[in-house]
């Protein structure tokens, strides 16, 4: 009877240990569950509070760069109808040149000499004098204007281009700080695609999130960029561009930029279009991540970000188709090199030239 008993007691602590681990391991497996719940939320809100921070200061610095432009071409207007009035002056001059007295013939030298003696050969004379004083007085009165209003617009130009090199100072800020927030979720993206098991694309964003490492580095090496050593400041404005209906001016240097933005976003999105299909994915290329972001090349200076981020979507966009189908429609790519149609780029920017 005691044996029996003890049978018993054993069966019941056996079975008792096996319900508690099962119950144990069941809440192990909802815990880590809700980790990886927790952590995915994270990510999606970082993710979210980077695309927030990113608009709004896309929308500040495409502002103040639509003031100094309007401020930059309200004195260029100035400055062109200084050198019309100028031009005017120089006409006038030559239409109306100080009369000289006609020569006198040597037969009747004698005979006007009593009549040039006469009171109103003498009035006359005064009044031609008079008359050719007052007109170079008022051609020095005109240069002289002129000269002081050509000060005035180069003081002008210069009050405008310490404006401008403060806008892009802190556009150059705000977009370093960005950066560091981009690569935090650029690494979130990363688990994601391993999660799908998307190796191809995986190593293009990482090769992406290298690249923006080292033009981190860069920015951070040129935080005392000499500004009022650079000709862009200095340089008029001689082309026109118009992004969602609205006209911008830019000069070669800043044409010189959206080039490259188009150059830099056909190479990434090539490289994207590449992996998914690789990867056999779909045709999404705005969820690459180099799509979005659109800022790799881009250093703060000469352009507005938002412009620069729409020109890198344009190359981005046909690169990828170009990829995806293995065709030749807007670049080509070449013993790993890839290059854009110059047509393609003049299609994209549609610079024109101002007169």
């Amino acid at each position: 009877m005691r044996r029996i008993g003890l049978t018993g007691a054993m069966f019941a602590l056996l079975l008792f240990g096996t319900s508690a681990g099962a119950y144990a391991q069941q809440d192990n497996q909802d815990k880590e569950h809700g980790n990886k719940h927790d952590k995915q939320n994270k990510d999606e809100k970082d993710k979210k509070k980077a695309d927030k921070d990113k608009g709004d200061a896309d929308a500040q610095n495409k502002q103040q760069a639509a003031q100094a432009q309007q401020a930059l071409q309200a004195q260029q207007a100035q400055q062109q109808a200084l050198q019309a009035q100028q031009a005017q002056a120089a006409q006038a001059a030559q239409q109306h040149p100080p009369q000289a007295q006609p020569a006198i013939p040597p037969g009747r030298q004698r005979a006007q000499h009593g009549a040039a003696s006469q009171p109103n050969g003498q009035l006359i004379d005064q009044q031609r004098q008079q008359q050719a004083a007052q007109h170079q007085q008022e051609l020095a009165r005109q240069q002289e204007q002129i000269r002081l209003q050509q000060q005035q617009n180069q003081a002008s130009q210069q009050q405008l281009a310490q404006q401008q090199i403060a806008i892009e100072q802190q556009r150059a800020s705000q977009y370093q700080n960005n950066l560091d927030q981009q690569l935090r979720v650029i690494q979130a993206q990363n688990a994601q695609l391993e999660q799908q098991n998307r190796r191809s694309q995986y190593q293009a964003q990482q090769q992406y999130a290298q690249a923006l490492q080292e033009q981190q580095q860069r920015l951070r090496n040129e935080r005392n960029y000499d500004y009022n050593g650079d000709p862009f400041y200095r340089t008029t404005y001689t082309y026109r561009y118009t992004i969602d209906g609205q006209s911008r001016r830019t000069n070669r240097y800043g044409a010189a930029v959206l080039r490259q933005a188009v150059n830099y976003g056909y190479d990434q999105g090539y490289r994207a279009g590449e992996a998914d299909r690789m990867d056999h994915w779909g045709y999404k290329y705005r969820d690459a991540f180099a799509y979005r972001d659109a800022n790799y090349g881009y250093s703060g200076r000469y352009v507005a970000q938002s412009d620069y981020n729409y020109y890198f979507r344009q190359g981005f966009r046909r690169g990828y188709e170009d990829a995806y189908y293995r065709r030749a429609k807007y670049g080509r790519r070449s013993n790993g090199k890839t290059t854009i149609f110059s047509v393609t780029i003049s299609g994209i920017l549609n610079l024109r030239v101002i007169r």
